[in-house]
């Protein structure tokens, strides 16, 4: 569980007045909440794939739309630059928060001299002393030679026989769709979404996995998404199966890894949420449970 470093100054801090003169007692709470929810989810306090609704939604703001976000800026506790928000000398405040990120990789690096001594030995040699989960699993997965993975050959020696080989992207290559590998992580998610589906909906026609493996591959690459996390996700978007009284449940929405990606932030913010145990009130009320 993560936390964060509050000053004892906070209470009376001139831009803690001027934010309750502005904006009542509430906003307060709700620049606490923003604070909590970016040390769990932002560890860099910059507030990317967020618009500001969203950012309402996990700052608990009930007023009027864009007004608690205004006037955070104005003050000074948020920065904004090319319509992102980031929260003000985040790094300063907040040095522990913001190189967990960074901890957590080393870490998983260090684990892997014990659980994938050749791998970690062939990174080694290269200077590296981190890895992201999402590099972790491709790595581990895929059990693909370390050098190739990290700095891919131009000129691939041809295989004696067609065959279909992992890839870290899924752009065209000769006029063909590049093909993962059935044990990779991009395949293995989207199998996995299918078949939660078909619990829900046995009549439900299989796509191509290999077009839903390019979506969830520009979610981890691009989006930079944590693969163990993109499970969790999709196991519970389809739990969630029963309609509320508009209608609406996640398991009728989340047909596709295309609209998993599209919908990732808005799942993640009401799955962490419930299972926190959070006011539903937050929520749109389309996306609330009755």
């Amino acid at each position: 569980m993560q936390d964060i470093r509050i000053s004892t100054g906070f209470p009376d801090h001139p831009k803690t007045k001027k934010l309750i003169r502005k904006a009542g007692y509430e906003a307060v709470f709700c620049l606490l909440r923003l604070w909590i929810w970016a040390a769990q989810n932002r560890c860099k306090g910059v507030l990317d794939r967020m618009d500001e609704e969203d950012l309402e939604i996990v700052s608990g703001w009930s007023g009027e739309a864009g007004f608690f976000l205004s006037v955070c800026e104005d003050i000074g506790w948020l920065d904004k630059e090319d319509g992102l928000y980031k929260l003000h000398d985040w790094q300063e405040w907040q040095p522990w928060v913001y190189g967990a990120e960074d901890r957590g990789d080393k870490a998983r690096f260090s684990r892997m001299a014990k659980t994938h001594p050749q791998i970690y030995a062939a990174l080694k040699v290269q200077g590296i002393d981190a890895i992201s989960s999402q590099k972790y699993v491709s790595l581990t997965s895929a059990q693909r030679n370390v050098n190739a993975a990290l700095t891919p050959s131009p000129s691939p020696s041809p295989a004696p026989t067609p065959a279909p080989t992992p890839n870290d992207s899924p752009h065209k290559k000769s006029g063909r769709k590049v093909l993962f590998a059935e044990d990779s992580i991009e395949f293995r998610l989207s199998q996995l979404l299918f078949r939660c589906i078909r619990k829900n909906n046995p009549d439900y026609k299989k796509p191509n996995l290999q077009d839903w493996a390019i979506h969830v591959d520009r979610m981890l690459r691009i989006d930079k998404r944590n693969p163990e996390e993109a499970e969790q996700l999709i196991r519970w978007a389809q739990s969630d199966n029963t309609p509320n009284q508009n209608g609406f449940c996640w398991a009728i929405i989340i047909l596709s890894t295309k609209n998993l990606r599209k919908q990732y932030d808005r799942l993640i913010i009401q799955m962490n949420s419930e299972q926190g145990d959070s006011s539903m009130s937050l929520l749109p009320p389309e996306m609330r449970r009755q």
